[in-house]
């Protein structure tokens, strides 16, 4: 019985020695951070032999991992998905449109299966703990995304695109920020803006953002932003450094109907970005009035 109960400790010891130099010092006490957060937000949180984070959620298998020293390598994905019995060339076309559709989302294909991540380099653990729900958001999205194209229920057809939408009533009434597309499909709804620095009274912006709150309102109910392309989350900002000068910027939202007619887009807090009635409907053509 002693032999045995040596045997397991030396076995435990001898995992937790792999872990070690697996791990720094900094990626443990990030791990640690993040897993704090995780319970912290009602979920159970473990970690694997191989030193991985992991939580459930509906169900679902997600994994952290952690490396590096002073800036923290983050991998954050779900439980890959099999597909031995769909054709390459539809897998390959399908990780590619899920790439190109989610600009945060790194996807890829390798012996019959689909995994789905974001990777991130974090300099402390506040900073994913702040876009964690971001990524969560836009990892199931991509991984729904990937199953309607799988079961067939997804094709080129689906969703639309409106240009140029006519909006019934905005409070950027100098006309700054412009409506130049939306479009909707079965994954996400994409709203995208030409920025124009205009200025006032010879002054000009040296920056904008955009607030994570920003949301989308159709029938009563909202649709959270999960992404952004070309312009930063506050209180990051991007940086803008002439007059005149355009930045043409994309928010990613949570999917609205697909028989949607009009919404509204909303930065909460005293932001003028706020659009309502955008008309989108498959016929609408129009500049804002």
């Amino acid at each position: 019985m002693k032999k045995v109960f040596l045997f397991l400790c030396l076995t435990l010891l001898m995992g937790l020695a792999a872990e070690a130099q697996q791990l720094s010092t900094a990626a443990r006490a990030f791990r640690s951070n993040i897993q704090s957060f995780l319970r912290e937000e009602g979920f159970s949180p473990t970690i694997d032999d191989e030193g991985t984070l992991c939580f459930k959620k509906e169900g679902s298998q997600y994994y952290i991992d952690f490396s590096g020293e002073k800036n923290i390598y983050v991998n954050f994905y779900r439980q890959s998905v099999r597909t031995e019995d769909w054709g390459e060339t539809s897998i390959l076309k399908a990780v590619n449109k899920i790439n190109n559709s989610w600009k945060a989302v790194k996807c890829g294909y390798a012996s019959g299966r689909v995994s789905i991540a974001v990777e991130t380099y974090c300099h402390v653990a506040e900073e994913f703990r702040y876009v964690f729900y971001t990524y969560l958001n836009v990892i199931d999205a991509a991984r729904d995304q990937l199953q309607e194209l799988y079961d067939g229920e997804s094709g080129e057809s689906d969703g639309r695109t409106v240009d140029i939408p006519r909006v019934r009533r905005t409070s950027d009434t100098d006309g700054h920020n412009q409506i130049k597309r939306v479009t909707l499909t079965p994954q996400y709804t994409a709203v995208e803006f030409n920025f124009t620095n205009k200025g006032v009274n010879g002054a000009y912006s040296t920056w904008i953002n955009i607030s994570k709150d920003t949301y989308l309102m159709v029938d009563g109910k909202k649709y959270d932003m999960v992404y952004t392309g070309g312009i930063k989350v506050a209180p990051e900002k991007t940086e803008l450094t002439y007059k005149n000068q355009k930045v043409d910027f994309t928010l990613y939202f949570m999917p609205i109907p697909l028989n949607s007619t009009t919404m509204d887009l909303i930065e909460p807090g005293t932001s003028d970005w706020k659009y309502y009635g955008i008309d989108i409907r498959p016929s609408a053509r129009n500049y804002i009035m």
